[in-house]
């Protein structure tokens, strides 16, 4: 069964992925999406114009969104004389993206990235910088030389994002075994690992540098 969810844009021109915002809808809401064979030969080539309409529910999230669209003298209401751009979410695709804390350059499940912004596509490679430096308690990530991400790596607010993390509550994953997450982030040295997560993940230029 596919998961349908709505992002419409907070502003008129140009918005970035942070200004979408999710947009409540029924339960029972589908829509019909019709790919040919030429589009899943070329997938960067499927995204094109379309109309859609969708009903939705007066809930508190829809009312603020669309707030005074019955009246566009009314200032920073919304303008229904202007077209907004919208995205179409399936199987919680931009769930992560809204929470950040599971998309690209996040400490995952603690620090959302600060910044969203595209990777290159598939088969361009990207360009990734990882500084964890702690004498000073402080990371950053960097996507192709842009500072994404910025974190503390322990402290008062690590403590606070780790209590509320999937790696403070590691017994409800029994798959894990005996080892668990409770050590998660408590030690200063450790090993290097890479992963995918899920699919196939390629490497290159691996360079290591030790901070003095």
């Amino acid at each position: 069964m596919q998961k349908l969810q709505l992002y419409i844009s907070s502003v008129n021109n140009n918005p970035t992925l942070a200004q979408f915002q999710r947009v409540d809808l029924f339960k029972d809401e589908t829509v019909s999406i019709s790919l040919s064979i030429q589009n899943i030969k070329k997938p960067d080539k499927i995204f094109t114009e379309f109309t859609q309409t969708f009903t939705i529910p007066a809930s508190k999230i829809n009312n603020k969104l669309f707030e005074h669209y019955y009246n566009f003298d009314i200032t920073n209401g919304f303008d229904a004389r202007n077209k907004r751009e919208a995205k179409i979410e399936l199987n919680n695709i931009l769930t992560d993206i809204n929470a950040k804390k599971h998309y690209l350059g996040a400490v995952y499940d603690l620090y959302a990235p600060k910044i969203i912004t595209p990777p290159n596509p598939a088969g361009e490679w990207n360009k990734y910088h990882i500084l964890i430096d702690q004498k000073n308690n402080y990371g950053y990530v960097k996507l192709n030389d842009l500072t994404i991400n910025e974190f503390q790596l322990r402290g008062e607010k690590w403590d606070s994002l780790y209590a509320k993390s999937k790696f403070n509550k590691s017994d409800d994953f029994p798959y894990l075994g005996d080892k668990r997450w409770y050590d998660f982030g408590k030690f200063s040295e450790g090993y290097i690992c890479f992963q995918d997560h899920p699919g196939k993940s390629y490497f290159k230029n691996i360079k290591i540098r030790e901070l003095e």
